[in-house]
């Protein structure tokens, strides 16, 4: 990073397809490694240098006056676009203050550092729109078109079904390159996978230390009841489960790591954390998945795995049933400690109108279950907050 004169030397491995937003992520990574990612630069604050010699410093950008465009398509330019060898040294220059024009040869006159901390999260491209020289219309694209609109006006036009409905083109890929790719990644993280879901799915016992929170054990032991009282059957009870933590939290926690830590989440991560989620809610399921020929090739990565992993979801269940039943006081203690971390950072006002919103919307039902089953005192207060809803309102 160039910044008054000073510089630090470091080696990046980067892609002669990479487009220039990327090579500038990937220094950026490579110097700002020990940070919290909201705590580094953006790729848009900086100028990617090429050091020229004696011409001078040379900006490349993703699009500029070279890049080459066909039939309202513009490529971005990649590293290979501008001939840059093995060995060649650049430099990040902090961006001057305001937008400016990219123009290959355009000469740095000012490296003050003048940027802010913000995450760019337009990784659609691999690079920041907004700070491109795009001319109006013309769509961007890197190694793969998303569709050609011509193209796929043509191909629309000839393959029309008997309903009148479109066939859309789909990005057709190699799967001789492709597939092999994916399993060799997948047998290199293998480990970590195997890892992460014995961590969320360890079944407590009574010689162990792990155990699940309260919170969890209770949702469970309710969920039982209710599929008993309702003659709804384990497989209900089982879904419920699925549904409240491993498809609302297990998921959104691996589908998201950046909800938790510090970290941009790229689209090319995103996709394969996508396919870890799909395999735990395989395995989560109610009856054995079947797999055919039409079965997404992402899906059937794990094919092998998830047998193993239902019997670590089926161990876990069943350990959870086994434990000795919540008492609401520890439940409360419980909430009490978690309400703590959050304090001041929710309304609870707010939280009440929600709720009571949502009360008021189904108020019949709710009402006519409650008399049902004999909570004559919980009606007696949902028509008190309702008078003071109403009472407030007037």
């Amino acid at each position: 990073m160039d910044n008054k004169g000073d510089a630090d030397m470091i080696s990046v491995n980067v892609l002669t397809c990479d487009c220039i937003s990327q090579v500038k992520e990937k220094i950026l990574d490579a110097m700002y490694k020990s940070r919290p990612y909201s705590n580094r630069p953006s790729a848009s604050s900086v100028d990617l240098d090429l050091r020229a010699g004696k011409h001078g410093h040379l900006v490349l950008s993703d699009i500029d006056n070279t890049s080459k465009t066909v039939n309202n398509w513009r490529q971005l330019n990649t590293l290979e676009h501008f001939k840059i060898k093995d060995g060649a040294t650049v430099s990040l220059i902090h961006r001057a203050n305001g937008r400016h024009s990219a123009t290959v040869g355009q000469i740095v006159t000012n490296t003050n550092p003048v940027y802010e901390n913000t995450i760019n999260m337009d990784a659609k491209y691999g690079f920041n729109a907004e700070d491109s020289n795009l001319e109006k219309g013309a769509q961007p694209w890197h190694l793969v078109k998303d569709v050609d609109p011509l193209e796929d006006e043509q191909r629309n036009s000839r393959r029309k079904n008997k309903t009148g409905s479109i066939y859309r083109r789909k990005l057709k890929t190699i799967h001789e390159v492709h597939f092999p790719r994916l399993m060799s990644t997948k047998t290199t993280i293998q480990k970590y996978v195997d890892g992460m879901f014995r961590a969320m799915l360890k079944a407590p016992s009574d010689d162990s230390d792990i155990s699940v929170p309260v919170t969890i054990k209770y949702l469970f032991d309710f969920f039982d009841a209710q599929a008993e009282e309702n003659d709804a059957g384990q497989a209900m009870a089982k879904t419920w489960k699925n549904n409240s933590l491993g498809q609302r939290f297990w998921v959104t926690v691996i589908t998201h790591p950046n909800f938790i830590f510090d970290i941009l989440q790229t689209l090319p991560v995103e996709a394969a954390l996508k396919i870890i989620a799909e395999t735990l809610l395989d395995s989560c399921s109610v009856e054995a998945i079947k797999y055919t020929k039409d079965t997404s090739t992402n899906r059937l990565l794990y094919t092998r795995e998830v047998p193993k992993y239902r019997e670590y979801v089926n161990n876990f269940y069943s350990s959870i049933q086994k434990m000795p039943t919540a008492a609401k006081n520890f439940l409360n203690e419980e909430l009490e400690c978690v309400n703590e971390n959050f304090l001041n950072q929710f309304s609870h006002l707010s939280t009440l109108q929600l709720l009571y919103n949502y009360a008021d919307r189904d108020r019949k039902a709710l009402v006519d279950t409650l008399d049902r089953e004999m909570h004559l005192d919980l009606i007696d207060q949902f028509e008190k907050v309702q008078l003071a809803f109403q009472q407030d309102q007037d």
